[in-house]
């Protein structure tokens, strides 16, 4: 039985900040304990209040072993299917852990001195896509390889390398496929390439891809935040081994969220 639940929401949203206190005041009536950011690693369960968005947010501030429930609190996203009402409705089902949890695939980047040195110096996970971008109008230059085999070299304004749970989001919006949310792949999708290899690559889970850019770029993880590499770093993105959470409630209906992308 889940006895302590943590909220996360966009508090400067009116829309979160209200949903976010309602539930909070919902399950102090039913003796549960509400537990805020400081102590959220704490908690049982996390409830994601707001769009994808803060989906995303709790990757990086929830630890990987506890599950999250996304509620939204306007429109439906792939992730945030549920709302206030609903939630309170099936609040019985979910303190008695009685759903289904996804283990969503992440993907893990690390930051290296250069390419030929290999030592790493920073880290990073996502669930959605780490982007490469350009820093200036100007486009970058990418060398790619898979596995240490020679891909291409990308003249681009960026890359996307997604997860299938990002396939929906900027890599879909860049030309790249939709995947099922429960494969376990890479897509490699070029931003405005400016080159004739403009074809968005479908790689093996447990293969690694490696980044040379030749000039400076940010690495930017789920949209949240950027990171500021300099030309001549190795970016080496692969699958993470931690996987994300995702509790899900009766049944995920994706192909029908993404009929709803072309109506």
């Amino acid at each position: 039985m889940i006895k302590k639940i943590g909220i996360i929401a966009n508090l400067e949203k009116k829309k979160s900040k209200e949903a976010s206190g309602e539930i909070a005041k919902f399950l102090k009536r039913h003796r549960i304990e509400v537990l805020g950011l400081d102590n959220i690693n704490k908690s049982q369960l996390v409830i994601a209040i707001g769009g994808d968005g803060m989906v995303l947010r709790a990757v990086q501030l929830v630890h990987p072993k506890i599950p999250v429930l996304p509620i939204h609190s306007g429109s439906l996203g792939f992730l945030s299917q549920m709302n206030v009402t609903q939630f309170k409705e099936k609040f019985g089902q979910i303190i008695r852990e009685d759903f289904k949890i996804e283990n969503r695939m992440m993907l893990s980047a690390s930051i290296g001195n250069s390419k030929c040195s290999g030592a790493i110096h920073r880290t990073f996970r996502a669930l959605n896509d780490f982007v490469i971008e350009r820093k200036t109008h100007r486009a970058i230059m990418l060398d790619i390889q898979i596995e240490n085999q020679k891909l291409a070299t990308y003249v681009a304004d960026g890359l996307i390398i997604a997860t299938p749970t990002g396939s929906t989001a900027y890599s879909l919006a860049a030309g790249g496929p939709v995947v099922n949310p429960l494969l376990c792949v890479l897509v490699l999708t070029p931003i405005s390439p400016h080159t004739l290899m403009n074809r968005s690559f479908v790689l093996a889970g447990n293969e690694s891809v490696e980044i040379f850019p030749k000039d400076d770029c940010f690495l930017t993880i789920d949209g949240q935040k950027k990171i500021p590499v300099n030309s001549g770093a190795a970016i080496i993105v692969k699958k993470s081994p931690l996987v994300f959470k995702l509790i899900q409630i009766g049944e995920r209906k994706f192909y029908s969220s993404i009929k709803k992308l072309g109506s």
